[in-house]
């Protein structure tokens, strides 16, 4: 995806009124900064992440959180050799976020990010 499209899927999210206008400030200035890390204008095979991110925001400004995936999936993902970037990645998200994510949260992020940063390497 590019920026244009991640604009254009908060469009729609925020036409809902899925999302807020924090969750997309946060959300576009995350692709601006993966951009940036991976040098590259289009993200490619990351759609399920700006959409789980987004929602995932938009679910902690609610007081909501999602589960933690199992265990045994997590520690296989703390294995990525990406665990850097990914860890710099979740840290400014974090810092965009109204409060601190829950450790599911970031669980799910190092799912989609592996997955986003392997594609694009």
């Amino acid at each position: 995806m590019n920026r244009r499209q991640v604009e254009e899927k908060l469009e729609i999210l925020t036409a809902g009124h899925a999302v807020t206008k924090n969750v997309v400030s946060a959300t576009l200035n995350t692709f601006d900064f993966l951009a940036g890390k991976l040098k590259k204008q289009v993200i490619e095979d990351s759609d399920m992440f700006w959409t789980h991110m987004s929602m995932a925001l938009a679910r902690l400004e609610r007081g909501e959180c999602e589960d933690e995936p199992p265990n045994d999936i997590i520690n296989e993902v703390y294995e990525t050799p990406y665990q850097n970037m990914i860890e710099e990645v979740i840290d400014y998200i974090d810092s965009q976020a109204v409060q601190e994510l829950p450790e599911g949260e970031r669980a799910y992020f190092y799912l989609h990010l592996h997955r986003v940063i392997e594609c694009n390497q």
